[in-house]
């Protein structure tokens, strides 16, 4: 059985929650869950899911200051991208 997931801001609010309520027994088990598109479960620790979650919120920081950055600037960056700027893959 598959659970869909929902936008990553209900996800993160979603983690963020669980994470707030475990007890001291909840802190230190591991966890085991199927990504979208995985079929094998992953072990995860709460230390690595508070690492991944940090990590995460502080490459967005930088991203938005550089962006704001760019608009300060006024580089050509700071302009939505068009399908000429575009690379194959990404």
């Amino acid at each position: 059985m598959t659970q869909r997931v929902g936008s990553p801001r209900d996800e993160h609010a979603k983690t963020v929650d669980l994470l707030r309520g475990l007890g001291d027994e909840g802190l230190s088990l591991s966890y085991w869950p199927v990504r979208p598109g995985r079929t094998a479960a992953e072990e995860w620790t709460v230390r690595q899911v508070l690492r991944r979650l940090i990590s995460y919120e502080r490459v967005h920081t930088a991203e938005i200051w550089q962006r704001r950055a760019w608009v300060l600037l006024g580089t050509r960056a700071a302009r939505a991208p068009t399908p000429e700027h575009w690379t194959p893959g990404g």
